[in-house]
């Protein structure tokens, strides 16, 4: 999506932390990616926001539980947020499942959105009927995490 609506020039990937802070300096730079491989460097950056829109749920609950980690050693030294909005529940097709309620969250986070999300519950066709349900409830939520 991002590739559809900016110029290939204004999208960066940082794979350490020098490209990280170059991509942040660039001018021009609108998003920056960061592969799971190299998620710790998302540590060194001044972010206050991580949005994750439908990979959560394609995650093993791992994989998940430790971007939460890196999250809230983040929240340890300034506010930091994320906004998520995934399936409530997917079975992976190894038989894991996947459970939004189980990602990663506190009951000390601040909750600012928790609800069924009003925009992502159905995709757009090429042939009727135009508009179809996702296959199961998707949630969204945006919280100010609490530190560790």
């Amino acid at each position: 999506y991002a590739n559809k609506s900016l110029d290939l020039n204004e999208i960066a990937l940082a794979h350490d932390e020098n490209s990280l802070h170059e991509s942040l300096h660039a001018e021009g730079i609108k998003i920056i990616g960061v592969e799971a491989k190299n998620a710790q460097i998302l540590k060194s950056s001044p972010t206050q926001l991580a949005i994750n829109i439908a990979s959560f749920q394609e995650m093993d609950p791992a994989i998940v539980k430790a971007y939460f980690s890196i999250f809230r050693s983040i929240a340890e030294k300034r506010k930091f947020y994320v906004y998520a909005c995934n399936r409530e529940t997917k079975v992976l097709s190894d038989g894991v499942a996947v459970n939004f309620c189980e990602y990663g969250w506190s009951s000390r986070d601040q909750i600012i959105i928790d609800e069924p999300c009003p925009w992502h519950q159905f995709f757009y066709c090429l042939r009727p009927p135009f508009l179809k349900s996702y296959d199961g409830v998707h949630r969204h939520r945006l919280v100010q995490l609490a530190p560790a």
